[in-house]
């Protein structure tokens, strides 16, 4: 009887414990795609001077609704017309991802069907520095000011568009939650 009840106890304590090593394990993926889709708009604009899609130099630009697959697929090394220029001429590959986070069915979040998503089927937001002052216009880039050329940010599990600095799952490039994670704070 003892054994009984003290293994219901432990799957217990463990279905508990296994959503936060989840959403952990989440946040994780989620904050290294971050990463990655952030330095490959660097190095694009490294290589070709401007940023994908670039026709300006007045404003911060987000890559917003048809933009952002186009943003994707140039990233991946495809080179089409865009704006009136070669999107990626020498075909260059700054972004490569596995197939699992590409969208397939329309499903109410933010990324749409053939999208790169987030681990919660949000596309990531992303935004670049096209006046090259070095900082993101605080509307632009989620409320918040950015001393940087390039803010991206995934939305979390409940893809509030409010930025909550408490939500670890408001995963954003300008900030240190990476840090804290690797030094084993709990979520």
């Amino acid at each position: 009887m003892c054994t009984v009840i003290l293994t219901l106890l432990l799957a217990l304590l463990a279905s508990l414990m296994l959503p936060a090593t989840c959403r952990k394990t989440e946040v994780g993926a989620v904050m290294g795609e971050v990463q990655v889709l952030k330095n490959a708009v660097h190095c694009y604009r490294v290589e070709y001077g401007s940023y994908p899609g670039q026709v300006s130099d007045t404003n911060d630009h987000i890559y917003t609704g048809d933009e952002y697959p186009l943003l994707v697929a140039t990233l991946c090394g495809s080179n089409f017309p865009w704006n009136g220029k070669a999107s990626n001429p020498r075909g260059t590959v700054y972004l490569s991802f596995d197939g699992h986070h590409v969208k397939t069915q329309p499903d109410g979040r933010t990324a749409r069907v053939g999208e790169w998503a987030d681990a919660w089927g949000n596309r990531f937001e992303v935004v670049a520095d096209w006046n090259g002052d070095g900082t993101i216009a605080a509307p632009l880039a989620d409320g918040e000011a950015v001393q940087d050329a390039v803010a991206v940010w995934s939305y979390g599990p409940e893809a509030k568009p409010v930025a909550n600095r408490k939500d670890s799952t408001h995963i954003r490039s300008w900030r240190e939650l990476g840090f804290r994670l690797r030094c084993g704070e709990a979520l």
